[in-house]
């Protein structure tokens, strides 16, 4: 840093009466006299304002500083600010905010910032650390020591709840598929990292099982279980919810109820016989309305598409007594819900397996890909979560078959980050075969961001 005149000036302002302590050497050159010396200064700043850091510049002399170390020796954080007046203009080579014990140091080239003795160049990378918690499990988030951080942001997604299993029946008799799993939520906070103990617990929830498809003696697919929550913080500081099960394939013209989404405040309910499943607190309704804030979308029990979430997770398809089949709920942060198996009616007439839903979309049936019928092809899987920015999407209900034997198609697995699994397909039970399972739930993730 070159001060060239008489009227040149190096200071440092400071916000806080937190202890400066600056050290700062320079060599002086008069070319006029041919001479060439080097000296330096030593400055305490306890007081809020502007310090001079280097003695008066004599006349026609060149200074040239360094190396300037700027250190807080105090208790209390301090913002310091290096102020350079060449005689007409002033400039701040550098600003920055002191933590008790931090360091800045000029060598000529660059500012450097020392954290617990770890240097790191200002006007390149921030200090920071990503801890990433994607396998279902209790862990310890660990504050870094390697700098002292400010703020910390937690994302979590819900896991996703399990896929119905598809009914079993006679060709030419009632059989409906498995409904899908509701999608997980999703959940974001930031926290001054001075708020966190040195570890916080991590839960990761544990995606739903699937339901297992109806006998070979012909009979109901069983429901799929709840996608487990997640968790950050010793004392529970945020949860993202599991999405519901989905509810079972049916033999007789009653509802299969569709799961509901995942929610900031509670799960999902799974979808049954006769009914839905409710949507995730905060808030719970049993009817498919789209939703915002961090409610889960309700189960559906028709072809509708008002199933969609925000930050809570998409609802699971369903069908309705009269057998019409609707798609998984979207989400535009938590995880979609599973599609609908297809099923058939005592003609039999088929109705066709739906799409799961989709994370990052306010609409229904943008996930999974359905699995088609005669012969039945298994749900498309779910497209695993982006990392932090975006949940897992709803596996696609399972298909069937008529007029021949066989069993029903699988759902799609729910897919990492909170999807949904999709319902099985409804199977025929002519030489030993049953309904399709449905999709698994994808399992919930954590990521912790500390700068």
């Amino acid at each position: 840093m070159i001060l060239k005149s008489v009227a040149s000036t190096l200071s440092i302002t400071t916000s806080s009466t937190s202890g400066i302590d600056v050290l700062a050497r320079w060599s002086d050159e008069n070319a006029a006299a041919g001479t060439y010396s080097h000296d330096g200064q030593s400055t305490n700043i306890v007081a809020i304002g502007t310090t001079p850091i280097v003695s008066a510049v004599p006349a026609n002399t060149k200074r040239t500083v360094f190396p300037i170390q700027i250190r807080n020796v105090g208790a209390a954080r301090n913002i310091v600010s290096v102020v350079h007046f060449d005689g007409a203009t002033t400039t701040t080579p550098v600003s920055r905010l002191l933590m008790p014990g931090e360091s800045l140091c000029y060598d000529g080239g660059h500012w450097y910032l020392f954290t617990n003795g770890v240097p790191v160049v200002l006007g390149g990378a921030v200090p920071h650390d990503v801890q990433s918690f994607t396998t279902p499990g209790s862990y310890l988030w660990v504050k870094p020591v390697s700098f002292v951080p400010l703020t910390v942001s937690v994302v979590e997604f819900g896991a996703g709840g399990g896929g119905g299993g598809g009914a079993s029946a006679a060709n030419a008799a009632i059989k409906t598929g498995g409904s899908g799993g509701g999608g997980g939520a999703m959940n974001v906070g930031v926290f001054a990292a001075t708020c966190l103990a040195g570890t916080e617990a991590i839960q990761v929830g544990l995606g739903g099982n699937c339901g297992i498809g109806g006998p070979i003696a012909g009979g109901v697919g069983l429901v799929g279980s709840i996608g487990g929550t997640t968790s950050f913080g010793n004392a529970l500081v945020l949860q993202a919810f599991g999405g519901g099960g989905g509810g079972p394939g049916v033999i007789t013209a009653v509802i299969s109820g569709g799961a509901g989404g995942g929610g900031t405040g509670g799960s999902g309910g799974s979808g049954a016989s006769g009914s839905v499943g409710a949507s995730g607190y905060p808030g719970t309704s049993t009817s498919s309305q789209d939703v915002v804030g961090g409610r889960g979308g309700g189960g559906t029990s028709s072809a509708v598409t008002t199933n969609n979430g925000e930050y809570g997770g998409g609802s699971g398809g369903g069908s309705s007594a009269a057998y019409a089949t609707g798609p998984g709920g979207g989400s535009l942060f938590g995880g979609g819900g599973g599609g609908k198996g297809a099923g058939t009616d005592a003609t039999p007439t088929i109705y066709n397996a739906t799409a799961g839903g989709a994370s990052g979309v306010y609409a229904a049936g943008t996930g999974g890909a359905a699995g088609t019928s005669n012969p039945a092809v298994a749900g498309t899987p779910g497209a695993d979560s982006l990392g932090s920015t975006r949940a897992g999407c709803g596996g696609g209900g399972g298909g069937t078959l008529t007029g021949g034997v066989g069993n029903g198609a699988a759902g799609g697995k729910g897919g990492a980050g909170g999807g949904g699994g999709g319902g099985g397909g409804a199977g025929v039970t002519v030489g030993a075969n049953r309904g399709g399972d449905g999709g698994r739930g994808g399992d919930g993730a954590c990521y912790v961001f500390c700068w």
